[in-house]
Formats: structure tokens, sequence, C-alpha cells
């Protein structure tokens, strides 16, 4: 199956992370990407954070294991400047944290040596999640692939693969196998309609003048190659919202800028706010796995029907970055046949049409585990 010939819609973490992982597994790849969307939507650092839960325990072991692969991607195809894993640490308020943490553990045995109750210097107590970190998405963004600066437009499906067609209506390329990394590829070429939310976010850059080394991870903080200093924060609206409250914005970075106990120490302070919209499924969840073609219903039976050789490896925001490098190593495990019951388990939990099925036996369900 490596002889494939694979071809990527979306430059963003998705569309990066896939075209890596197949041309390290010898698959013949070629990305196109719309390059505006992603420098306009891209913030410049993104966190990798697990975001564990109490009692969701698929969406944990998910986490637990996709935080590791990404650590072991990332540190592999970036250099030391642009990642780091510090840990990081969670402060909510009103809480019994050692209360939280103990049934956390309780009910996801696996992450006894991932989560603690700490200390803060803020003289806060906080949950340390010992695997956390931060990426530059500029580098990653920026890695060789074969990219093309092209819009797709139409996907054509034939017995002899996939023909990708322009704006123009020029055929651009012929593939066996398509994979789409963006929402509005998936919205615009197979006709779904995955929801659009707006939202911004905040960086503070800057030089940290001082020797030591620090662990600055408190929500949003980190130091890259002992100097580069970033802080970060985001806002978020829900889809009916069309534009953002900058000032907002402002003031949830001014905050997380006010933790730090020695400002003076950063030089050439540079602050970026950017908005944008992203889009996502309803159940908030990525969209990993094979693209949908239809339901077929009758009485008390449905049946799933997927289209040959369309996958489709969506993520938003910093989930995205958590999960892309595992999803995207699924993926090639797809096209190889060689998935185990950990992906299946993974596949399924991250298949976008668990509503459509709520309420249905299972007994009349036929080929919605398609992992």
């Amino acid at each position: 199956m490596a002889d494939l010939s694979v071809g990527i819609i979306g430059g963003g973490i998705a569309g990066i992370c896939s075209a890596v992982a197949l041309k390290e597994s010898g698959f013949g790849v070629a990305l196109y990407s719309d390059e505006k969307q992603y420098q306009q939507n891209s913030p410049p650092y993104a966190s990798l954070n697990p975001k564990y839960g109490i009692a969701s325990y698929n969406h944990n072991l998910l986490h637990f294991h996709a935080i590791r692969y990404a650590k072991e991607f990332y540190t592999k195809h970036l250099d030391r400047t642009s990642i780091a894993f510090p840990g990081l640490y969670r402060f909510i308020s009103n809480e019994d944290l050692n209360e939280r943490v103990k049934k956390t553990v309780q009910n996801n045995p696996f992450l006894s040596e991932e989560i603690s109750v700490v200390r803060h210097k803020s003289e806060q107590n906080a949950i340390f999640y010992k695997t956390a970190g931060w990426i530059s998405t500029d580098t990653l963004l920026n890695l060789e692939i074969n990219k093309s600066q092209i819009e797709i437009k139409q996907i054509q499906s034939q017995s002899t693969g996939h023909r990708l067609i322009d704006a123009n209506g020029k055929i651009i390329a012929n593939h066996d196998v398509v994979i789409l990394c963006n929402p509005q590829s998936i919205n615009t070429l197979l006709g779904q309609k995955i929801i659009c939310e707006h939202y911004s976010g905040s960086i503070l850059q800057g030089d940290y003048q001082s020797s030591e080394k620090v662990n600055l991870s408190k929500d949003g903080y980190i130091i890259f190659d002992d100097k580069t200093f970033a802080c970060g924060s985001s806002y978020h609206k829900n889809k009916d919202i069309k534009y953002i409250d900058q000032n907002e914005e402002e003031k949830s970075l001014e905050n997380k800028v006010g933790w730090f106990d020695d400002i003076s120490k950063i030089q050439n302070a540079k602050k970026q706010i950017w908005t944008g919209s992203r889009y996502t499924t309803k159940q908030r969840i990525p969209y990993v796995g094979k693209a949908l073609k239809e339901v077929k219903q009758s009485h008390n039976r449905m049946e799933f029907i997927w289209r040959d050789n369309i996958l489709i490896n969506s993520f938003y925001g910093s989930k995205g970055f958590t999960l892309a490098p595992l999803a995207s190593r699924i993926i090639v495990k797809m096209l190889t046949n060689d998935l185990d019951e950990l992906d299946a388990k993974f596949l399924n939990y991250l298949n976008p049409y668990q509503n459509l099925i709520k309420g249905h036996n299972k007994k009349n369900i036929i080929g919605f585990n398609y992992a």
C-alpha cells in the first residue's frame, strides 16, 4: 500500500502532520493548501495540553497516549528552540483539587503518575499536568513538505483514483487516496456542514534577560531556548457572535502577564492579537477517519456507507496540536491495514456521527465502526 499516491488538502496542523507521517512510511505525498487561511488564523505558539476530565475515560485515554506521541513527534521534527515540555499548571477556583485529582485517578488509573496537586509560587494550589508544553506553530507549518498553494474546488472520484480540480476547472492531479485536513474542504468538497465559531487569541513575546533557567509554565508561560519568552491567552465566542471584543482579549492577556513576578526582565516585548473563524463538529471533537457517503435507513435498520479512499484528519485549536501527530499515525495504519485494538478504540471515539446512532439498537446499525 505504501506505493499509493496520496493527495492532502489543507496545509494546517493536520495536513502537515499527515504529510510527514505518510512520507516517513514511504507514501508518495502532495499537499495542497490555501496559504492565506493559515497566515490569518494561526497563532505563533500553541499549547500541547491533554485537558483531562474526571470521568471521561475514553477522552483521557486518547489524550494520555496522544500527548506522549506528540512529544516524540515534535521533538523529532522541530529544533529545540521551537518546542518545550515543562508541564502545565491548571488553576481551578472554588474546588477541592485534592479530591478532584483523587477521583480522576480512581476513574483513570493510568493517570496516577501524570497529574498531581502542587503548591505554586503564587501561593495557590494547582493541578500539575506532567506531560504538557508548547510549540512554535510557525516552525511546524514551514516544515519542508511538497506543498502547492492551490485551492482545490472539486474532487472527481473514478475507478482509477480521485481527480483534484482547481477553481478554474483545471485538473491538478490524480491520486489514489485523498485526505481532507481542514473543515472548509469537508464542507466544500463533500457537501457536509461543519459549524463555524469565532475566536480570538493573543501572545506576548520578548527576550528574557536572565541567565537563570526558570520554568514559567503557568497556563500559558514558556521559555524557548532559555531566552525567548512567550505568554499566551485566548478568548472564545460561540458561533452566533460575528465580531470579537478585542478589549476582552487585552484584559485576558494582561491578567496572565500580571502573574509573571519580574516583568522587567522581558525586553523587546511585542504583543500580537488575532481573530478568526474556526470550524468544529457539534460534539466539539476532532474528525478523523473515513469520509461518509450516505446513511441508508429502512424501518429500524441504519447502514453507514463510506467513500472509497477518501479520509479525513481535521482538528482545531490546542486540541489539534495535541492530537494531530497520533491521528496522522493512525491514518497511515488505516492505509496499511495495520490498526490495532487501541487504534480502533480511538477512531470510534473520534467518529463525529455518534449523535446519529443515539437511541438506536446497536444490532440494527451496520458499518458504523469502520475501524
